[in-house]
């Protein structure tokens, strides 16, 4: 339950201010230790990988690598591009390269960063 929960929208949010993505991390060690009723001041790392629970930021990475998988062909470098439109590729989509900083920030670019 606690996964779904975190898995909904990581996709905007998980590459945000590491204040949230800690905020989260913090929640999600939080429900390891009452899942397996230990200690607040017990270390959970060991039970992440005895539980096979991804932590936030690899569940974070894993979505983005699943998203990039399903949609690879929507991204291209300037390089393919310029092979496309001197072929018979030209009726594909363009991909619009960002220059603000904002955008660096969203999931789709960095999954192909």
């Amino acid at each position: 339950m606690v996964e779904s929960r975190l898995r909904y929208s990581i996709m905007l949010w998980g590459n945000s201010y590491n204040y949230n993505c800690q905020k989260a991390f913090v929640l999600q060690k939080r429900a390891i230790r009452t899942i397996v009723r230990i200690s607040q001041r017990d270390s959970c790392r060991d039970y992440f990988k005895e539980l096979q629970i991804l932590t936030v930021p690899s569940l974070y990475i894993l979505v983005i690598l699943t998203h990039l998988a399903k949609y690879i062909h929507q991204y291209e470098s300037q390089d393919e591009r310029e092979i496309r439109e001197n072929t018979r590729r030209k009726e594909l989509k363009h991909k619009i390269s960002p220059n603000i900083r904002i955008v660096k920030h969203c999931s789709g670019y960095q999954a192909v960063e």
